[in-house]
């Protein structure tokens, strides 16, 4: 059943695809993989790159023949390491996409890599320049020529930079020179000014998803509030594509430089964008971000709350497995199911119930940014004896989701996520 149900996923979706790079924000010392649709079966790839210009083509492997029916398939293209700067990439199914290349070999890097065009009062815009080496005055830091103003120089772990407002400028991407007292240098492509009513860049955003976001009453009387927290140290800088709402931890958040709690709520969690950050290596403060997700139900004494994971980029896959997660006849067991491609779509789930296996196709919606869907899960009456269930996701984009096992009396909440 599994393997009669992907291919028709697959040719209703097709439409969905667009060129994807690996990584999403790759640096002049990384290789460059792309997937594109080849328009021939068994492809054999060839990446052309002229300039600024990366074609991707493919040709039939010799002694293969294709069925009638063949329809485009994503293949993946090995382009390799590339120059810095900002390049134009052709599928040869029509697919076209912009790839950012950031200079990793000027001495300089800048954290986080963009920031809005948006210019409000209240919107803080500092970013971060680190420095390989000690920082000489004066310093002057350049965004396409255009003076940075400085507000300080700073030590995170023996390596200084420079925080600096970057000046105003229309979207694109830009290069950054730093002058100290020492001498010139200056990043290729390190920073890009983002337009955030666009869609989101991969290049330029990892989403981050908050499983549940919800305040309100819930059944059999309960009543729910979701604190989906993100905090920071003092050496860490983080900016969002959309201006967040927060309110304040009361503690809940933990002992760092900047925390709060997302006001966002909706049926299909919250998904932020947060601008990449780029940390020089032996800097630790990337270990100063929080992420954290917790639900708590106030109308019971004992105030249950049960803490819930954060999904970030690498988390999302073509499919998941959740395994090991308990049914019984005083619980619901609901599957939540996330994509990042904002369309229509659908996804298979093989639910296993200890040899008793039942597919089903869940059909997941656009909503708040995300495709979301779930499916409820109720014990089997072919099933006496409760096997605890795995859940088996494939979808045509990359998926995540969260299992939640509910008690009907307790209202305590118990979450299985991919592993």
């Amino acid at each position: 059943m599994r393997r009669a149900l992907l291919p028709l996923l697959l040719l209703a979706h097709s439409s969905l695809f667009a060129l994807e790079f690996f990584p999403p924000a790759p640096d002049s010392h990384t290789g460059v993989r792309v997937k594109f649709l080849a328009v021939n079966c068994a492809p054999v790839v060839h990446v052309a790159v002229s300039g600024s210009t990366i074609t991707l083509t493919s040709t039939p492997r010799p002694g293969f023949s294709c069925i009638a029916t063949f329809v485009p398939e994503p293949t993946i293209a090995d382009v390799g390491a590339l120059s810095p700067g900002v390049y134009d990439v052709h599928g040869e199914a029509g697919e076209q996409g912009k790839l950012i290349v950031r200079d990793a070999g000027a001495g300089i890097i800048v954290s986080p890599v963009g920031v809005s065009t948006k210019i409000t009062p209240r919107v803080i815009r500092t970013i971060q320049v680190f420095s390989d080496r000690l920082l000489t005055p004066p310093v002057s830091v350049l965004f396409d020529g255009i003076p940075a103003t400085i507000e300080a120089i700073r030590t995170a772990s023996g390596t200084q930079y420079a925080l600096v407002t970057p000046p105003a400028h229309d979207a694109g991407t830009v290069d950054v020179t730093l002058t100290d007292g020492e001498g010139t240098r200056k990043a290729i492509a390190a920073f890009t000014y983002f337009d955030p009513e666009a869609p989101p860049d991969p290049a330029v955003f990892e989403p981050i998803l908050y499983p549940v976001a919800y305040n309100g009453p819930g059944v059999f009387g309960s009543q729910w509030r979701s604190e989906n927290g993100v905090g920071t140290g003092a050496d860490t800088i983080i900016r969002f594509r959309d201006v967040e709402k927060v309110e304040a931890c009361n503690g809940v958040c933990g002992q760092l430089n900047w925390s709060g709690l997302l006001s966002r709520q909706s049926q299909a969690g919250a998904l932020i964008w947060m601008v990449r950050r780029r940390i020089p290596s032996g800097v630790d403060v990337d270990d100063q971000l929080r992420l954290s997700s917790r639900i708590v139900e106030f109308s019971h004494p004992d105030d249950v709350n049960s803490t819930l994971p954060v999904a970030r980029e690498n988390d999302f896959k073509q499919s998941f497995v959740i395994e090991r997660v308990p049914l019984g006849d005083e619980g619901r067991v609901t599957l939540r199911i996330y994509a990042l491609a904002n369309v229509h779509q659908a996804v298979v789930v093989m639910v296993d119930r200890g040899g008793e296996v039942i597919p089903h196709v869940v059909a997941l919606n656009p909503n708040n940014g995300i495709a979301f869907g779930t499916l409820e899960i109720a014990p089997s009456a072919l099933n006496p004896r409760r096997a605890p269930l795995t859940l088996i996701v494939t979808g045509t984009e990359k998926v995540w989701g969260l299992a939640t096992v509910t008690d009907n009396i307790t209202q305590r909440v118990t979450a299985f996520w991919p592993q």
